[in-house]
């Protein structure tokens, strides 16, 4: 047993030679006896202190301080432009004998160093990272670039730190730090914060100073134009949301409007009991002057084709069975016609400029009335009929094919018997084909209408005189007219009227009541201006640029 132990002390005590720099091998020439493997490397460990891997590590932290790579940097080399610094490792377990050990390291390391070639000879940029762990020794043998750049100081806080993973055997992580702290230490020292004298020594000090500042500046304006982009994207950010605010403020005034309008018609409509009230056209709930007469303007009319659903001709669509027999079915049929589109703002376009400002009317036999714009518009689509119920044109019981007399005659009786019902008065029928409605015809009934609205003028302006003209029938008028309306509200402004509300709101109408009060302050609820959300909406915008401006600038600095 005591010859065992014997032996393997001798064993123990032969692989740890005392390395002289004549002995100790080269990594560059002989990496095999560094414990390498064949591996281009400047990393020397014959003795295997730290593993293959770790050293596969340091070597991936020296070629990047090589080449300057984040967040590394380069620096002026005489005439070969900028380049990174070059580092070596040399472990060992115990080099030659000395009575002084810490002036052996020393001399020991720069030796290595020359034997070398470690640094580029235009500037002497080398470090070796020399430690000896039987021996306590520690040394950092640096070219006259690095010792311009890195004070005693500054190498004497790096030895200490590093020493700290030495005494607790953590070896590798040793040198990694070792070779990080000296590659960034380096890259700090060409900021121009530091003293500009210091670049003055060894060969590549001349231009070191220059370059820190061209650096500086250069990081300078790439951080000015990054805060500058996100200030702008978040002042863009803020102008689009005060714009939607501002659009949604004014869709939300012309919505209560509207709303108010109809609460108003509502009201004198149960005020006055059996009469009609209509202030706005139902179909683009614009506001209406009962006092003008028709515009006399000459509208293009361009029917569209649309198919006949029968022999009895004049339908509105395909679900037009009955004219108005049902108010329920006629609400629902009239609730899928088209909204006011862009024909409308066409027809208003060819106007005179005065008729942009005056809505004049158009009455169908019902006595529903609508805009002038709106009913060339739907003229056109190929509808006849009222689109609240379903009316077709040649209600009344008229027969034969009218004449300019049986016009003239309809007015005038209009106008002389007001008591007679507006709905008895006889209209021209509009002949349609299987598969087109006849332009002429439709400009026959579109002067029909207007004469309808004529005669109603004058009997009176005002609403009082549509309830005048349609006496005991008013109810039949009113009250699809209003759920009409109420409905198209909701279809124009679905943000701000819920179904839920124009539900509620179509029973009051049907049962004469005034309109839920609740459903009122819920509406008033969705005010954009009474919401809060302005300043708050604009702070997390602020803080979203200000979250995006940060990460990018650590981006920028680990890259």
């Amino acid at each position: 047993m005591i010859f065992l132990v014997l032996c393997m002390a001798v064993l123990v005590h032969g692989k740890q030679r005392n390395w002289t720099p004549g002995t100790y091998p080269n990594p560059r020439t002989q990496s095999e006896e560094c414990g390498r493997k064949n591996v281009t490397s400047l990393v020397c460990d014959p003795e295997g202190i730290i593993p293959f891997e770790s050293a596969n590590a340091v070597d991936a932290i020296l070629s990047r301080v090589a080449v300057g790579g984040k967040p590394f940097a380069q620096a002026p080399c005489g005439t070969s432009g900028l380049k990174g610094f070059q580092i070596a490792v040399a472990l060992m377990h115990r080099m030659y004998n000395s009575n002084d050990s810490s002036a052996a390291a020393k001399s020991f390391a720069y030796a290595l160093q020359d034997a070398w070639g470690i640094g580029d000879p235009a500037c002497d940029n080398g470090v070796l990272i020399f430690l000896a762990l039987l021996q306590d020794q520690l040394v950092f043998a640096t070219g006259a670039a690095v010792e311009a750049l890195l004070s005693p100081e500054v190498i004497a806080t790096i030895i200490k730190d590093v020493q700290v993973d030495v005494e607790e055997a953590r070896y590798a992580a040793a040198i990694e730090l070792a070779a990080t702290r000296i590659g960034r230490a380096l890259a700090e020292a060409l900021q121009p914060h530091d003293d500009p004298h210091s670049g003055g020594g060894g060969g590549g000090g001349g231009g070191d100073g220059s370059s820190g500042h061209v650096l500086h500046w250069g990081l300078l304006v790439e951080e000015l134009l990054l805060a500058l982009g996100c200030v702008s994207a978040g002042f863009g950010a803020l102008y689009q949301q005060y714009r939607r605010r501002v659009r949604s403020r004014r869709q939300f005034e012309d919505c209560r409007t509207t709303l108010e309008g109809i609460e108003e018609d509502h009201l004198k409509a149960l005020q006055q009991r059996n009469g009609a009230v209509q202030t706005c056209c139902p179909l683009c709930l614009s506001h209406m002057n009962f006092s003008c007469t028709p515009s006399g303007v000459n509208f293009n009319l361009n029917v569209r084709p649309r198919p006949s659903t029968g022999d009895d001709g004049g339908t509105d669509d395909d679900d037009d069975d009955g004219g108005g027999d049902s108010v329920t079915s006629d609400e629902e049929t009239g609730l899928r016609r088209p909204l006011k589109s862009a024909e409308v703002a066409a027809v208003a376009t060819t106007a005179t400029t005065a008729a942009l400002h005056v809505k004049p009317g158009a009455m169908f036999p019902c006595g529903h009335a609508f805009c002038e714009p709106c009913v060339v518009s739907r003229i056109n689509q190929g509808f006849l009929s009222c689109p609240i119920c379903g009316c077709a044109s040649q209600e009344g019981g008229s027969s034969g094919p009218p004449t300019e007399a049986a016009q003239a005659s309809a007015v005038t009786a209009a106008t002389a018997a007001p008591t007679t019902p507006a709905i008895t008065t006889p209209l021209a029928t509009t002949t349609t084909t299987s598969t087109t409605t006849s332009t002429s015809g439709a400009q026959v009934l579109l002067d029909q209408l207007r004469a309808q609205w004529e005669a109603r003028s004058r009997n009176g302006s005002g609403p009082g005189a549509v309830a005048h003209l349609l006496g005991p029938a008013g109810n039949e008028v009113q009250f699809p007219m209003m759920i009409f309306r109420l409905r198209q509200l909701q279809r124009q402004y679905p943000q701000f009227l819920t179904l839920d509300m124009t539900i509620v709101w179509e029973q009051d109408l049907r049962e004469g009541r005034e309109l839920d009060a609740q459903q009122m302050r819920n509406f008033r609820r969705r005010d954009p201006t009474q919401r809060g959300d302005g300043l708050l909406g604009s702070w997390r915008v602020i803080s979203r640029s200000a979250s995006k401006l940060q990460g990018l600038r650590i981006w920028r600095r680990r890259r």
